[in-house]
This record gives C-alpha cells, structure tokens and sequence, in this order.
C-alpha cells in the first residue's frame, strides 16, 4: 500500500515505552482507533471505516487524512501523516515521546 504523505520525525526518548505511549495517545485522539503493528512499524486508522476504505481504495483525497504510519527507531519516531489531522496526531505524539 502506497502511503505518500509527510513524514514527522520525532525523538524518542525512552525507546522502552515508545509503544505504550504511542497507543495511548491513538487512543484518545481517535477512540474508535485499528492499529496494525508488524515489528517497528505501525499503521493506524482513525476507525474501521477508514481502514476499509484504505484496504479497498488505496490513498484518496478523502481518506489520506484518516490513517497514519508510525516507525519505531532506537533514538527516533516517524510518523507519516496525510493532512492536518495526522499532523495533530504527530504533535500530541511529539509532546507525549519527549514529556
């Protein structure tokens, strides 16, 4: 699947929590929140029916904004966003890794 997007590259200070913080805050931006983790790499869909348009559709103008690709490094996290939306996800992400 073709992402596209802006990539947000955020320092990651404590590598060991990085998951659990990044889900909490998926959580409470978008409750209705599917994450599909493999390894370091994750994409996130605002909700089901976000991820079935991205499944079937590939990347729109009216879904880019309703999914976000996160990548866990040692010292770093990218996020890969579609628009504002994913661009206010990035930034509570930004805020949460390095509080």
């Amino acid at each position: 699947m073709k992402i596209g997007g802006q990539d947000i590259v955020i320092k990651n200070t404590n590598p060991t929590k990085a998951w659990g913080v990044i889900l909490g805050v998926v959580r409470e931006l978008w409750p209705g929140a599917i994450t599909e983790r493999e390894g370091a790499d994750a994409i996130v869909y605002r909700d089901d029916a976000a991820r079935t348009s991205w499944k079937t559709n590939g990347a729109t103008s009216e879904n880019a904004d309703r999914m976000i690709q996160v990548i866990v490094h040692l010292t770093s996290v990218t996020v890969v966003v579609g628009g504002p939306e994913g661009q206010a996800a990035a930034e509570a992400l930004r805020v949460a890794l390095t509080a």
